[in-house]
């Protein structure tokens, strides 16, 4: 709702935009929520999600591949932690563990309090 302020939309557009999202998520013949009702069942069945635009199937896309990175992150840095436990150099480190330098000294930094 900010972001629509923001922009400048008036109170009658923003209704307008909603109005249009709620005949398009809910259909208001029995003809089209039946069909919609299966093509949602279809989509479940096939372990994919109902979205309302191409806009939110990218941006569930990248937060998928942001998680992903994120967990390989995590991983490389319990990796590196072992190995700094383990009395290893910092190069072996970086030359082993794919890390940044920065995220390195992050993970020593956090050690040390």
């Amino acid at each position: 709702m900010h972001k629509l302020d923001a922009k400048g939309w008036t109170h009658d557009e923003k209704l307008a935009i909603f109005r249009l999202t709620d005949t398009l998520v809910h259909p208001k013949s029995p003809e089209l929520r039946k069909s919609y009702d299966e093509f949602r069942e279809e989509r479940r069945k096939e372990g994919k999600t109902v979205l309302l635009s191409i806009v939110e199937e990218r941006a569930q896309e990248r937060g998928e591949k942001i998680g992903e990175k994120r967990g390989a992150t995590m991983k490389a840095l319990a990796v590196a932690a072992r190995m700094l436990d383990r009395g290893e150099p910092r190069e072996k480190i970086l030359d082993y563990v794919e890390i940044s330098p920065k995220e390195l000294d992050k993970l020593i930094e956090s050690r040390r309090n």
